[in-house]
């Protein structure tokens, strides 16, 4: 159980940030088959950066499944909830129950080349893909419930948003967002920002969107 803390209640990076994820030549492959399994994240990135739950930087097939992630705090830098990004492939999002955050809900995003000097070749591996994102129950949250995004240059490759139920989505904002940026930020080593291939979105349920 994490509770108020000013960083997220679970990060997994799997190296820190602009560092070559392929120094060790493991092409990304840092982390393989970790498991967050039935934790409960409370009012976690209290003023502080990241998300509740942060998977980043060169993970392989990760289960996230049947934890809780509670908002509150202050969430001016960060406090999502469930955030994959920047070089993920091969995950799983199931069955956890996200609620009353200020933020948005579940992210699958995109990220971009981390460390800079890739060819277009060698920067796939960057991208956030194979995924499923199922079974899920997000409500009461102040932002999109669950967003497939890219944030910058890397792409959303192969993910299936399944058989989620989303409530209460205050805001204006969306059950479920696939929005490809404009733009690419100033952090992003390409500038370009990426976009997304073999999306599936069904049989999810989404009520009291206002």
């Amino acid at each position: 159980y994490a509770f108020n803390v000013a960083q997220p209640g679970i990060k997994m990076h799997a190296l820190p940030w602009q560092v070559n994820p392929n120094v060790r030549g493991d092409n990304w492959r840092n982390i393989l088959f970790p498991q967050l399994l039935n934790n409960k994240i409370e009012r976690c990135c209290n003023g502080g950066s990241d998300e509740q739950i942060s998977c980043a930087f060169g993970i392989e097939d990760l289960l996230i499944e049947g934890n809780e992630v509670i908002g509150g705090g202050s969430i001016a830098f960060g406090g999502e909830g469930i955030d994959v990004k920047f070089g993920i492939n091969g995950f799983i999002i199931r069955n956890n129950h996200v609620h009353n955050n200020a933020k948005v809900g579940i992210r699958m995003d995109g990220g971009f080349a981390q460390g800079g000097g890739y060819t277009t070749g060698q920067a796939a591996v960057r991208h956030v893909q194979n995924g499923i994102c199922e079974d899920n129950w997000v409500h009461d949250c102040g932002d999109t419930g669950i967003d497939v995004e890219t944030e910058a240059a890397g792409w959303l490759i192969n993910i299936d948003v399944r058989s989620n139920l989303i409530q209460n989505i205050a805001n204006g904002k969306h059950g479920i967002l696939i929005y490809k940026h404009p733009s690419a930020p100033s952090w992003s080593t390409t500038g370009v920002p990426g976009s997304h291939q073999s999306i599936g979105v069904f049989g999810n349920t989404t009520s009291g969107i206002t």
